[in-house]
């Protein structure tokens, strides 16, 4: 950025001077030292050349401010021989270096390399930093699943270590855990490649639980331990959220390398003494037949009431599929009676208030998203909007679904018959313009303000195949098409389609293509 207040220097700097030679870009031409300040958010230097007279704000004052605002940003300041005295206040902000006017391009030149150098060498103390912070966090993290190991396994650990590790990411009083034990079903596969595959299963995990804090602790080849980590709210979403991801994941191995997951979930847990025993509750639901939909995917349950919760959750989710899908062909009398058995449900199992009023938010927003409000009265939107408020004050189940039906009643001249299809196609849109980012199926969903579980089952229903797969088939194609018609390395092209390991793109390709990338280029 240059700031002088004549048009002729000003016009001379950024004209007649060659930027590119010296590796620099001029982004922006400022008359005083308050335009430039307005103008740095949006334009964003790494250096300013800027004289030292000027009016409203002066050099001296630009430098001041950038020295305590904008530290990253260097100043060299343009002066002449009779202001030169005054220009040495400004040294206290760490001005790069005085260029006496008139000048030439070799002493601005030199100022402008000194500049660099400085700007250069900050990245790279700034990249070092981060490099040992990524390094300190991945110690850290194999330190905490070191430990975890330790622990499901009765091995002694000493107090200090838990002090230091355990209990700020897994026992803090905001968080609540549980135990995911995968157990993989290799079939065929060589002993000495097992290894290899286990790598791809960890590479998948962290993918789909991205937005999930969590540890991965490898018991054996046949066996993977997670703890999931969850803010304190209730365990009724948290189960359904983790269920949803489980079912990505054993869809998503089970089409790119052909293996079965089995996955036993624990309840949740705050304590220290409750690790080894969340890990325990997981290898008992492997055993039991708590069976979760049509996945291998067992919650553990160690009493009837928590018995009675699994089965009602599989009961209402199936129950609010139903609701939607009777929305969709607009059957008012089933409609009504599917939502009058939902309710049911929760009361002869006796679910708690809480957890019936977590359904009931989650049908409401549901209907809410089938219907179009744009078509409703006023006063229809202000009576649906008042009910959100209602339900979250509801003292019993009765009460609810006496909200949920006005709710329903409210909406019935807006359903649209083709939402499902167009959030489909909302997901496909995302997809396409997102591809090469570090994308899943929970930033698709906050995308388009739906519930995970929700667009996770609409999806697969409606395309047969998950919201991962489409992703990775997406991201392979956009790949083919790099290869065929560019010479971009191997790795750049993964990194271009949203995919940071060279390594994992490979396989994947191979998995999809029956050739690695440079073997498919000289087809």
């Amino acid at each position: 950025m240059i700031v002088d207040d004549e048009s002729k220097i000003r016009k001379g700097l950024s004209k007649f001077i060659n930027w590119e030679s010296l590796d620099c870009e001029v982004i922006y031409v400022a008359s005083n030292g308050e335009e430039a300040i307005n103008n740095l958010k949006i334009n964003k230097p790494d250096m300013i050349l800027s004289d030292i007279k000027m009016p409203k704000i002066n050099g001296i004052e630009l430098a001041k401010y950038i020295y305590e605002k904008e530290p990253s940003i260097e100043v060299i300041i343009l002066t002449g021989y009779a202001d030169f005295e005054y220009s040495k206040k400004a040294i206290q902000y760490d001005i790069v270096d005085f260029v006496l006017k008139p000048t030439t391009f070799d002493n601005i030149s030199r100022a402008v390399n000194k500049a660099k150098n400085k700007i250069t060498h900050r990245k790279a103390m700034n990249n070092k930093i981060v490099n040992l912070q990524l390094e300190l966090e991945k110690n850290n993290e194999k330190m905490i699943e070191l430990i975890l190991h330790k622990i499901i396994n009765n091995i002694p650990v000493d107090q200090k270590s838990i002090e230091r590790y355990i209990y700020p990411s897994l026992l803090s009083d905001s968080i609540k855990f549980c135990c995911l034990l995968i157990n993989i079903d290799y079939k065929s596969a060589k002993r000495n490649i097992e290894r290899y595959y286990l790598k791809n299963i960890k590479l998948y995990i962290n993918e789909i639980f991205n937005n999930i804090p969590h540890y991965i602790v490898v018991e054996n080849h046949n066996d993977i331990c997670i703890f999931l980590l969850h803010h304190r709210n209730n365990d009724v979403h948290n189960l359904e959220n983790t269920v949803v991801f489980c079912s990505e994941l054993i869809d998503t191995v089970h089409t790119i390398l052909g293996f079965q997951l089995k996955i036993g979930i624990s309840l949740y847990h705050n304590k220290l003494e409750d690790i080894h025993q969340s890990y325990s509750e997981a290898q008992k639901a492997l055993k039991n037949t708590f069976y979760f939909g049509q996945e291998p995917i067992y919650i553990y349950c160690c009493n009837e009431e928590q018995s009675k919760l699994i089965h009602s959750i599989n009961n209402i989710e199936d129950n609010i599929m139903e609701i939607l899908n009777l929305i969709n062909k607009k059957d008012i009398d089933a409609t009504i009676d599917t939502i009058k058995s939902t309710y049911n449900i929760l009361k002869n199992d006796f679910i708690n208030i809480e957890s019936a009023r977590s359904y009931s938010l989650l049908l409401y927003s549901y209907m809410i998203e089938y219907n179009d409000m744009k078509k409703l009265s006023k006063d229809s939107i202000d009576a649906i909007n008042l009910t959100f408020s209602k339900l979250t004050k509801a003292k019993n189940i009765d009460e609810l679904m006496e909200l949920i039906l006005e709710v329903y009643k409210k909406s019935l001249d807006s359903t649209s018959i083709n939402y499902d299809n167009y959030l489909v196609n909302m997901v496909n849109e995302y997809i396409t313009e997102n591809y090469n980012k570090n994308i899943s199926l929970s930033t698709i969903s906050k995308s388009i303000s739906v519930n995970n579980s929700y667009l996770c089952r609409l999806y697969k229903q409606i395309t047969n195949q998950n919201i991962t797969t489409y992703i990775t088939k997406f991201r392979i194609n956009k790949a083919i098409e790099l290869l065929k018609t560019t010479d971009m390395k191997i790795y750049k092209i993964a990194n271009a389609v949203g995919i940071e390991d060279a390594t994992y793109f490979s396989q994947l390709f191979k998995k999809y293509t029956k050739h690695n990338p440079t073997d498919y280029r000289n087809i």
